[in-house]
């Protein structure tokens, strides 16, 4: 399902198409647009959805930075609804010019093209980047609220996390989930080409200098043991120095016991577990790793398989 993406021409395409739409909209003689505007903006309905997703990022932004304030008192009740009263009320009077829209929306058809073309990468690189540890579940819903296409895979991936209960997660503890969610859509997801098309009657876009090999798409994501393995090696890499990275071997039961029991017949939450578990560095680690697994500290395999961690960093 995945296409191999050309950032620099991606990046080209969609600055010309921003040009193109706002010289269109704007003319000689509008300076700005309105916020109900931009829900109608464009034709591509995840554009529009987009340059709201930036606007709210940036309004977040400023509030973050309003908060950086040393003479009050943000955290008090009172100012707490009234930021909330004042951001619903901005939120009804956006106004933006045109020369800062214009890059947003050229952001946004960058990004619903990389989404439409290439829907793990786009996950894995604008949800997930490097520079990201954790992340929160109120953080991923409100991600998704703004995804109009390819919105299954990211709601089953949403919802499996959901069934944890918990708050707060290692971003390289989810991979794997987000890995097992684009295989169950593999076959089913958005068709790229109806996007391309819609661009095209905007400003003529020739797929083969975006993508490496329009007729011959890379098969994707990696495999779950493919993730395993790289995501192990990176794991080990930061912590190297620590002397306790010694593999935790497993009997072929033991496997097909934790396989069942503690993981619930969830390959590759096992996997990543385990990647993890082995560069923990310390039990307390460890235990924090296994805190989301919701374990049942009563049956006999879980007891078991908690030993085997506890002696490792005994």
């Amino acid at each position: 399902m995945e296409n191999k993406l050309i950032s620099t021409e991606l990046e080209s395409y969609a600055r010309n198409c921003a040009r193109k739409q706002c010289l269109d909209y704007f003319g000689d003689t509008k300076i700005f647009i309105k916020g109900e505007e931009i829900l109608h903006f464009c034709n591509i309905k995840q554009v529009n959805y987009f340059i709201l997703k930036i606007i709210f990022q940036k309004w977040k932004e400023e509030i973050g930075l309003l908060k950086k304030s040393t003479f009050f008192d943000y955290d008090h009740q009172d100012v707490i609804q009234s930021i909330e009263l004042l951001s619903n009320t901005l939120s009804n009077h956006i106004l933006i010019k045109r020369d800062i829209f214009e890059t947003f929306l050229s952001k946004s058809i960058e990004e619903t093209l990389y989404l439409s073309l290439s829907p793990y990468n786009y996950f894995k690189n604008y949800f997930f980047s490097s520079d990201i540890q954790k992340v929160t579940m109120t953080e991923l819903r409100e991600k998704q609220k703004y995804l109009k296409i390819n919105n299954a895979f990211f709601e089953e991936f949403v919802q499996k996390l959901d069934s944890y209960k918990i708050h707060t997660f290692f971003v390289s503890d989810i991979m794997g989930h987000l890995q097992e969610s684009y295989y169950n859509h593999n076959s089913n997801f958005d068709d790229f080409d109806t996007v391309v098309q819609d661009f095209s009657r905007i400003l003529p876009l020739d797929l083969s200098k975006i993508v490496t090999d329009p007729k011959k798409k890379d098969t994707a994501a990696p495999t779950p043991l493919e993730i395993f393995e790289s995501e192990k090696a990176e794991i080990q890499a930061t912590v190297v120095q620590n002397k306790n990275i010694t593999p935790i071997k497993l009997s072929l039961n033991q496997k097909i016991m934790f396989l069942k029991d503690v993981f619930k017949n969830d390959m590759g939450q096992m996997n990543n577990t385990m990647a993890r578990l082995e560069s923990a560095g310390n039990k307390d680690n460890a235990l924090n790793i296994l805190s989301y697994l919701h374990l049942d500290k009563e049956n006999e395999s879980v007891i078991e398989f908690l030993e085997l961690i506890e002696a490792k960093y005994k």
